[in-house]
């Protein structure tokens, strides 16, 4: 466990610094939201996304950013922080994104799940969980650059749920893990 957490704040790390050389100025800004949700009220709780989204969080404030951290946040606690992330980012030079957490594919779009979702109707798929999309608009405008870092479990409860609750005659697709997601260059992310 705490080999695994060493090498994830390495790598993060890592990342961070060649992208700063690169994309950054040693006095841009550079701003950073961390979420880690553990503690699920309707699914399994998840020992680690806590842990790393500290861990995570101070070896970015190490680096130079400005962090917004949140552990275990519910639907309104998340669209806040993203609110929070999405003003402070706006003019930053570099701007990083990490979550840890029960993530879910529906029908090749993908749902980060806040502590209190609770998926036993289709329509809370969309009014109780976080589209990765809402992450990527949070992200600066170009020539900015924006990293989404996702650490999500691939054994959700909440999809079982979440299928048993659909019609029958409805076709959607619940996929293992999560879809890939693709970068966007029109100010979007």
């Amino acid at each position: 466990m705490k080999a695994y957490a060493v090498f994830l704040s390495g790598f993060i790390l890592l990342i961070m610094v060649a992208i700063g050389a690169q994309a950054a100025t040693p006095d841009g800004k550079r701003v950073a939201l961390v979420i880690g949700n553990s503690k699920y009220v309707h699914a399994v709780a998840l020992p680690n996304p806590a842990n790393d989204a500290h861990l995570i969080a101070s070896t970015l404030r190490n680096s130079g950013f400005q962090v917004i951290e949140g552990v275990d946040q519910d639907n309104a606690g998340m669209h806040s922080l993203i609110s929070r992330f999405t003003e402070q980012s706006y003019d930053a030079d570099l701007a990083v994104i990490f979550y840890a957490g029960h993530g879910m594919q529906v029908d090749g779009k993908n749902y980060l799940i806040p502590v209190d979702a609770d998926l036993t109707s289709p329509a809370y798929l969309k009014t109780r969980t976080i589209q990765i999309d809402d992450f990527m608009a949070a992200l600066p405008p170009d020539p900015a650059v924006g990293v989404i870092i996702l650490d999500a479990c691939r054994d959700n409860p909440l999809a079982r749920t979440l299928a048993a609750s659909m019609p029958k005659s409805r076709s959607t697709s619940l996929g293992t893990g999560l879809a890939p997601v693709e970068a966007k260059s029109d100010g979007i992310g």
